[in-house]
């Protein structure tokens, strides 16, 4: 864990809200926010020091979306 006791997940998590808000809560967009903020992530615990890339890779596969409402 880094960041004050929270895992990747969540601030991968927190991360793609974010990005939700920030486009206008738009719908339709949620892998690509989900992408973004798993790649800054990514890019977060390649600095020297961490070691969750594994982790974060396991742990931030969003589940497939089912087709039922």
């Amino acid at each position: 864990m880094t960041e004050t006791g929270k895992t990747v997940e969540d601030r991968v998590r927190e991360r793609a809200h974010a990005l939700w808000e920030k486009h206008g809560r738009a719908h339709g967009r949620a892998d690509e926010h989900w992408r973004q903020a798993r790649s800054e992530a990514e890019a977060e615990e390649s600095e020297p020091g961490n070691d969750d890339l594994e982790f974060l890779a396991r742990k931030t596969a969003r589940p497939a979306r089912s087709s039922s409402p």
